[in-house]
């Protein structure tokens, strides 16, 4: 049916589900169900979750919060491993991934390897690595542990405490940490105590008769309420700050049996008979006494002061009580008293029931998790478009992804085995990388028909070291320096018969030429009409043109401007007659590691102590693919740094407004206001080429950290040099540029 057919209504229907955001939740349990319901509940957001397994039928009176079981029908449940071909593929599990921006962890880690699951999946796991590096996730978390502290014989610990754990479990979750902080991925950290909640904790126990009142002098633990969790990660999601580290606990540490005799308070039960831990410690099991053998309190204040959350149950009293009122208000009571109450005169475990008093027969088509009925685990994935997209745009980039995937297989299985034995053209494994490469949503340099570097040949090339342009004479005596640089360097590297000129896309022309040493800026009109017009007076051909971006990512002046000009003014073919480099950050980590160096070299001039805190700035765009290349080389700094920083913060100096072009968030004149950034030493790594209004001297960036300063008195922020430098960055910037052009040239 096309889409006039399917009326305003389907329409609507459409552009609303295109402006959801998604979420993948990497094992979905407890916590994963809450969040995940929670989520869908306003309708602006598609989550997904896997499972190991279809779960078996349960039952009926645990359905009711059963992880899985209660969870909303529009969320999806994806059997682990993914859809066949993808455990086993990288591109195509990186194509599945690319349809979420958010992803949280929650599994357990593996008894087998010591890793997530996973991030430690060989296949899933660099898939997850890739995308990161592409800018592709917006936003990652891990839930961790407490554990991790090890014992502190009742003292308190915040995230500044070293982690010592003491415990296998906690060292394995240690462990996971580091390998999530280094991983690249914008990862934060959650560390939870006992969780507890509808249908779990000591309400639950008490409930299934399993509830006891061991006692062990001066221990306390800390406890969260599931919907704290639940409310500290989506703030988090509206506020990422990659690699940082929060306790998501409550106000209140507490012994474990009088938080169970206060159950039994709320619950109208008799208490639970106390029990000395030196009595029965030998008779409890390994796992059982490792429970006891921690004490410790831990601190919440990061995550209420930086975060800015706001605990909904700020100790374990007004916790429980919502948690029996939620289960009261689902119809579940208990009969009678648990066998070990205070008199020794309880009646048997198994009198002791669980009731779900509203129960009864449902009718069809009714929703089950009012009567707390199972649900089918797995469903049909629901595929459709999840960013502020049109269906249109949508289903070309689907349509993008496919082709790509299809290309990569008829390269692999048939071009390159057929090239090998039968001719040795180029045109095949030039086909297939750009199929790929645009399939996948890269940047597709834009490669010529026929080599323009084969032996003999004597055609000369003519090529524009394009920047966007700049009104201020500093930006473009730093484009007329890295011109003669790449020029010399071309030279070097056998290429003769080629001369590499400065050109603005635009507005450079505009400066004084007094300021530029009496010679005027060339721009790429009139420089493109001049070279035109002069190969038509000698009555040549006009000359071959390789336009060079000095450009970060794929802005619409790479992708579109300067190909249409070229096109208009030299006619031919492209590729065969002109043609488009890549910009820089492209299928290399090397803008990235100038940028992780910039920020070393800055923290040891200002003798800063690690771990550092990053902010990367770029300028924003109203492109999505430009703010991926933002995300890409944050991903990089972050897994260069590894742990010589506790985070990397990315965000753009200034965005348009509305909703559409939200994903340049957060703003650099924000981001200073959360996630600890507000005081101490900052390092804010420039991700900008030249020094122009934005960038340069006295520009909008100093003018936003000058009002930073004002609202921050305590903050300091070292800028690392612009990555366009002539001085501290030339050298290792030319060999980038060279490559750019030979890779296109040959």
């Amino acid at each position: 049916m096309s889409s006039d057919a399917a009326g305003p209504q389907g329409r609507k229907a459409n552009a609303e589900e295109a402006k959801k955001k998604s979420l993948l939740i990497f094992g979905i349990g407890y916590v994963g169900t809450r969040l995940a319901n929670k989520l869908v509940e306003g309708g602006r957001w598609k989550v997904s979750g896997t499972v190991r397994e279809v779960l078996p039928e349960l039952d009926e009176d645990f359905a009711e919060f059963y992880p899985v079981k209660s969870l909303d029908p529009s969320v999806e449940v994806v059997q682990f491993p993914f859809p066949p071909g993808a455990e086993k593929d990288l591109e195509a599990c990186k194509t599945w991934l690319r349809a979420y921006d958010n992803f949280l962890f929650t599994a357990p880690v593996s008894k087998e390897t010591g890793q997530d699951p996973f991030l430690g999946d060989p296949v899933l796991g660099q898939a997850l690595i890739e995308l990161a590096q592409e800018g592709e996730i917006d936003w990652a978390a891990y839930l961790s542990t407490t554990s991790v502290y090890g014992d502190h014989q009742g003292g308190w610990v915040d995230e500044t405490t070293a982690v010592t754990p003491t415990l296998r479990r906690g060292k394995l979750r240690a462990s996971v940490e580091r390998d999530f902080l280094t991983s690249g991925l914008p990862v934060q950290i959650f560390r939870l105590p006992g969780i507890y909640g509808p249908g779990r904790g000591p309400v639950a126990r008490i409930r299934r008769g399993e509830a006891n009142g061991i006692v062990k002098e001066g221990q306390v633990f800390s406890r969260i309420h599931v919907d704290d969790v639940v409310g500290a990660v989506e703030l988090s999601m509206a506020n990422p700050n990659p690699g940082r580290v929060y306790n998501v606990v409550d106000d209140e540490p507490e012994m474990n049996h009088i938080v169970t005799e206060y159950a039994c308070e709320l619950l109208g039960v008799r208490k639970i008979k106390r029990q000395n831990y030196e009595d029965i410690k030998d008779s409890m099991s390994a796992f059982r006494r490792g429970f006891f053998s921690e004490s410790k309190r831990v601190s919440n204040k990061r995550l209420t002061e930086e975060l800015g959350y706001a605990l909904q149950y700020r100790t374990y009293r007004e916790g429980l009580a919502a948690q029996v009122e939620e289960e009261v208000a689902a119809g579940w009571t208990v009969v009678e008293a648990d066998p070990n109450a205070e008199d020794g005169k309880g009646n048997s475990a198994k009198q002791t029931e669980l009731k779900n008093e509203s129960a009864k027969p449902q009718e069809a088509g009714t929703n089950s998790q009012q009567t707390g009925s199972p649900r089918p685990v797995v469903r049909p994935r629901t595929r459709g478009p999840t960013t502020a997209k049109s269906s249109t745009e949508w289903a070309l980039e689907q349509a993008q992804v496919w082709l790509g995937f299809a290309a990569d297989l008829l390269w692999r299985r048939v071009l390159e085995p057929l090239h090998a034995k039968l001719w040795q053209g180029p045109w095949a494994p030039i086909l297939a990388s750009m199929l790929r490469s645009f399939g996948l949503g890269c940047w597709v340099p834009r490669q010529p028909r026929q080599p323009w570097l084969t032996p003999g040949s004597s055609q000369p090339t003519t090529c524009f070291l394009i920047d966007n342009g700049s009104l201020r004479a500093d930006s473009y005596k730093q484009l007329r320096v890295h011109a003669g640089n790449l020029e010399a360097e071309l030279h070097r590297s056998g290429v003769a018969n080629v001369q590499v000129l400065a050109v603005s896309a635009r507005y450079s022309d505009r400066i004084d030429a007094e300021e530029l040493d009496g010679s005027k800026a060339m721009t790429l009109e009139p420089t493109l009409a001049s070279l035109s017009s002069a190969a038509e007076a000698q009555g040549d051909d006009a000359p071959r043109v390789l336009a060079v971006p000095f450009f970060l990512g794929p802005s619409k002046t790479v992708t579109d401007f300067v190909p249409s000009k070229l096109k208009q003014y030299l006619g031919g073919n492209e590729g065969k007659d002109w043609a488009v480099a890549a910009p820089l950050v492209s299928t290399d980590a090397r803008i990235g590691g100038m940028l992780a160096d910039s920020v070393r070299k800055v923290a040891a001039d200002q003798g800063l102590s690690l771990p550092l805190r990053v902010v990367l700035v770029d300028h924003g765009s109203p492109s999505r693919s430009v703010n991926r290349t933002r995300r890409a080389l944050a991903a990089q700094v972050r897994r260069l740094l590894g742990d010589e920083a506790c985070c990397v913060v990315d965000c753009s100096m200034e965005r348009r407004d509305g909703d559409a072009f939200a994903f340049n968030d957060p703003l650099l004149e924000r981001v200073f206001d959360q996630g600890g950034l507000s005081e101490g030493p900052v390092i804010l790594a420039m991700a900008f080429l030249a020094p122009g209004r934005h960038a340069g001297e006295d520009g909008d960036i100093a003018e936003i950290l000058a009002d930073v300063r004002r609202r921050h008195p305590l903050l300091e922020v070292h800028q690392t040099p612009l990555l366009g430098d002539v001085v501290v960055n030339a050298p290792k910037l030319l060999p980038v540029l060279r490559d750019r052009c030979l890779e296109t040239m040959r």
